[in-house]
């Protein structure tokens, strides 16, 4: 009886540790919610995704430290950009339903769209959100959060208003007018000077507006690496490509 007893002190110190454990990892992770509630609305704020926190801390240190997020090499020192997005979306959003936008872009199991919904809910902001989970590029950030808008409401919003960065304004200018979506007014920030490399991918899209041939394909295959295919087949906006 002796030696039995002794055997369950260590064992419910074990189990005690683990639950501290848990608990401690779990202090700084957001609800794990996939949506809020559904409002009636007709204004879009659609912020795009660009990237994944990785880390299970949310803590406010954790999430502005750049190794806890999956980052290309060009986009290190963008993460507090990536922050205020998620900031101004919520504050954009007072009168409509805020969108993250932003697929299976990485080789994790996680989304641009889910990843963004954690980190608002980890600096503690709140909004009526909706996620479009099967974006790979500006255009389809832009086409598929109108697409799911259109999946939740069955209908389109009168206003969209979107959130990314200021240079890719005039893209996102081109992308809308290429889905001809006459009564939706399109809401965006003034244009800001563009680095080079948004001017190549800029007339790219001129010559190739739904991104159906290299190099913008291309990318789009590369952000796309467990092969899932959207559901806005429906979509009247959608043409698809020839």
């Amino acid at each position: 009886m002796l030696s039995f007893k002794s055997r369950r002190v260590p064992i419910a110190i074990l189990v005690l540790v683990v639950i501290a454990l848990t608990l401690k990892s779990l202090q700084h992770k957001p609800l794990s919610l996939s949506s809020t509630e559904i409002i009636d609305t007709n204004v879009l704020v659609l912020v795009f995704g660009h990237a994944i926190f990785k880390s299970l801390d949310f803590s406010r240190e954790s999430i502005r430290n750049e190794e806890n997020w999956y980052l290309e090499p060009y986009q290190h020192g963008q993460t507090s950009i990536y922050l205020s997005h998620i900031e101004e979306g919520v504050k954009m959003s007072q009168d409509g339903v805020l969108m993250f936008s932003g697929g299976f872009t990485r080789k994790l199991l996680l989304t641009e769209a889910y990843s963004y919904y954690q980190l608002m809910l980890a600096m503690g902001l709140e909004a009526h959100v909706m996620l479009e989970e099967f974006a790979r590029d500006s255009f389809e950030n832009v086409a598929f959060g109108l697409c799911r808008f259109y999946q939740v409401y069955n209908r389109f919003p009168e206003e969209l208003r979107v959130v990314s960065f200021d240079f890719k304004m005039e893209r996102i200018r081109l992308h809308f007018e290429t889905l001809n979506l006459n009564q939706t007014r399109l809401t965006l920030k003034d244009s800001a000077p563009m680095p080079e490399s948004e001017q190549r991918t800029l007339e790219a899209f001129k010559k190739d507006p739904w991104g159906c041939s290299p190099p913008l394909s291309t990318k789009k295959e590369a952000r796309n690496p467990f092969r899932n295919t959207h559901p806005y087949n429906d979509c009247p906006i959608l043409k698809g490509c020839p």
